[in-house]
C-alpha cells in the first residue's frame, strides 16, 4: 500500500487514535458514550441486529387519512408507551375515541392508562394466554377494532416515507433538538404531499 509506514518502529503510527481492542468487552450506555453526541443512545432493535447509537421517533397519526397530528423525537430509553402517553396528554382537549397500536403496546399498564382517559384500546393482541383487563373480546369483537387495525398501518408509510425520500434513516444532525426540529419539518411535508393525494381531482 502506498505511503504505509513499517510496523517494525516501537510507537503506534498515529499517537493519537491508538488501536483499542474491544473484543469480549460488554458496551452499555453507563460506561460507552458517544462523543460527538451525547444524547444519542445505545440501542438494539433485536436480538439479532447490531447496537448502534439511536433516538427514538414516536408519532401518532388519525385513523382516517393517515395524517401525522404529533411528532416528537425522544431518548431512545424512554419507550414508545411512554412517549405515546405523553403525546395523548398534548392532545387532551381533543375527543379522543380510540387508540390503535402494534404488539408493542399490548401491556397492562398502557391499557389501563387508556382506559382512564376514556379511550379505547384498539390494540394489537399477543394470543399467549396473558389476560389485560380492558382488552378483551368485548372491545376486539367488534368492527371498528378490526377497521382501527387495519388503519394503523398507514403509520408506517410516513415512517417509511421518511427514512427514504426525507433521509432520515440516519440523523445528519448532532443533538435531539435539531433532529427533532428537522423530523417535524419531514412530517409536515409528508402531510402536505398526502393531503394533495387524499384531494378529489377537479371534475
Amino acid at each position: 500500500m502506498s505511503g504505509a509506514q513499517d510496523d517494525d518502529d516501537d510507537g503506534p503510527i498515529d499517537p493519537d487514535n491508538q488501536g483499542v481492542d474491544f473484543h469480549g468487552e460488554r458496551r452499555t450506555n453507563a460506561t460507552h458514550g458517544s462523543i460527538t453526541d451525547p444524547e444519542a443512545k445505545l440501542y438494539r432493535k433485536s436480538r439479532a441486529a447490531a447496537t448502534k447509537l439511536y433516538f427514538s421517533g414516536n408519532a401518532v397519526a388519525e385513523n382516517r387519512c393517515g395524517l401525522i397530528v404529533d411528532f416528537s423525537v425522544d431518548d431512545v430509553l424512554t419507550g414508545e408507551r411512554a412517549a405515546a402517553l405523553r403525546q395523548l396528554t398534548r392532545r387532551k382537549h381533543r375527543r379522543i375515541k380510540t387508540v390503535a397500536g402494534d404488539k408493542g403496546y399490548c401491556t397492562k399498564d398502557f391499557v389501563a392508562k387508556l382506559r382512564e382517559r376514556g379511550i379505547r384500546p384498539h390494540i394489537a393482541f399477543i394470543d399467549d394466554g396473558r389476560k389485560i383487563p380492558g382488552l378483551d373480546q368485548r372491545t376486539m369483537r367488534h368492527a371498528s377494532y378490526e377497521l382501527s387495525q387495519r388503519k394503523r398501518k398507514l403509520i408506517e408509510q410516513a415512517f417509511g416515507w421518511m427514512k427514504d425520500i426525507a433521509g432520515l434513516r440516519k440523523s445528519r444532525f448532532f443533538g435531539r433538538a435539531r433532529t427533532e426540529l428537522y423530523a417535524l419539518m419531514a412530517m409536515s411535508a409528508y402531510n402536505l404531499t398526502r393531503m394533495a393525494k387524499l384531494r378529489p381531482l377537479p371534475t
